[in-house]
């Protein structure tokens, strides 16, 4: 599909089935020569081709996966090769004369089957779920004329039209990234090397204090003040961390903050956070976070139910009164680590909470993280029980 905004220089969402269109950089293209790397034309396809791609591709729909009967399906979960291998060593547990191993053997086996059929019914029921949330119809652009179309007839290289509070399917495919140089002492964004990659379309940069361990927010302030660009901080993971003697949040225009129970602030569930100093940031988020109302029932904008509960925000307010101290058990676990594991561990090794040259009590030690030959070890640090569990770091997007 393509959804344009109307100017023949805004950017494109792009997106189709897999293997119908080629993966193309789109960023720097005009509509029109997006329109022929997809095959595609700003006034819409004509009537032959869509019925062509029809053809070729099939309806645009989630295919309905028709099984065996559940009696069928229930009893299969009873009679597969493991299952089979259960029923087995039951009944040897009863020939041996030790009944009690062989009605455990099978009542783990029954349980077992039963989970397992359970699991598999709740999919099946979740898939039609998800096949009826779809909508029905799309508005699209064919043979040069607006048109309300099924959204089973939707083919590869239809221009469909997207209005305000529109939503863009949660498997649109990304066509390009641009990847960028951190500092390997920080794992933070390198300010020396983002110069190149800003573009005229650059809105604004996204400083994530990863692991605990402050950005060099001063050098990334300076520079999107030159560049007329925002400074928006990404604080998850770095609670009460500092920067040239300043908090972390406090530097960009808005500062994002995570309240998931495994952070240094963390609450029985998940919640969240945004700060800001700017008047006009401040009173957007406030209508994003309830309906885009302005005053009861009234929404000037599209807006979301996102506020953070009053059970929530009352152990938040308890646990933020310990972070200091809890922070302070971060370090000082993380220096036991440093200096425990240092000798132990061949190759190149850095520990990011040695951040920006303002010492070790700049990061709050969220993870400790490790570089060992062929890959990076996490440590996550927990200030109460003074224990870590080494893991792989998360997946980089």
């Amino acid at each position: 599909m393509i959804a344009s905004a109307g100017h023949p220089r805004e950017s494109l969402t792009i997106g189709a089935p897999a293997g119908s269109a080629p993966s193309v950089p789109v960023h720097a293209l005009r509509v029109g020569e997006v329109h022929a790397a997809l095959s595609s034309r700003p006034g819409g396809l004509p009537q032959a081709d869509i019925e062509e791609r029809l053809r070729r591709h099939g309806p645009n729909t989630i295919r309905e996966v028709r099984g065996a009967p559940l009696s069928v399906k229930f009893l299969s979960q009873f009679t597969h090769r493991m299952a089979l291998l259960l029923w087995a060593g039951g009944l040897i547990g009863f020939l041996a004369g030790m009944p009690q191993l062989g009605v455990a053997v099978w009542a783990v086996n029954v349980v077992n089957g039963c989970f397992s059929f359970w699991q598999e019914y709740k999919a099946e029921k979740a898939t039609e779920a998800l096949r009826r949330l779809l909508p029905a119809y799309a508005r699209v652009v064919r043979g040069g004329e607006e048109r309300r179309v099924e959204a089973t007839a939707l083919v590869p290289g239809d221009v469909l039209l997207l209005h305000t509070g529109d939503k863009v399917a949660a498997d649109g495919r990304l066509l390009e990234a641009i990847n960028l140089e951190v500092d390997e002492a920080t794992l933070n964004l390198d300010p020396a090397k983002i110069a190149p990659l800003v573009t005229p379309r650059t809105r604004a940069l996204l400083a994530v204090h990863l692991y605990g361990n402050p950005a060099n927010v001063t050098a990334l302030l300076s520079f999107t003040r030159q560049r007329r660009l925002n400074l928006i901080e990404d604080c998850a993971q770095a609670h009460g961390a500092l920067h040239a003697g300043r908090r972390v949040g406090t530097f960009g225009a808005a500062a994002a903050w995570s309240f998931y129970p495994t952070k240094n602030v963390g609450a029985f569930g998940d919640g969240g956070m945004v700060t800001t100093n700017e008047a006009a940031v401040c009173e957007q988020l406030r209508l994003l976070r309830e309906y885009g109302w302005r005053e009861r029932y009234h929404s000037a904008e599209h807006g979301w139910n996102s506020r953070l509960d009053e059970l929530q925000a009352a152990l938040l307010r308890v646990r933020l009164r310990h972070l200091e101290a809890d922070n302070a058990r971060r370090r000082e676990i993380a220096r036991t680590y440093r200096a425990a594991l240092s000798p132990r561990i061949s190759g190149p090794l850095a520990l990011a909470t040695v951040t920006d040259g303002f010492g070790l009590r700049a990061g709050v030690a969220t993870v400790v993280v490790f570089f060992v030959i062929g890959g990076l070890i996490l440590l996550s640090v927990d200030e109460a029980a003074g224990i870590a569990q080494a893991g792989l770091p998360e997946p980089a997007l």
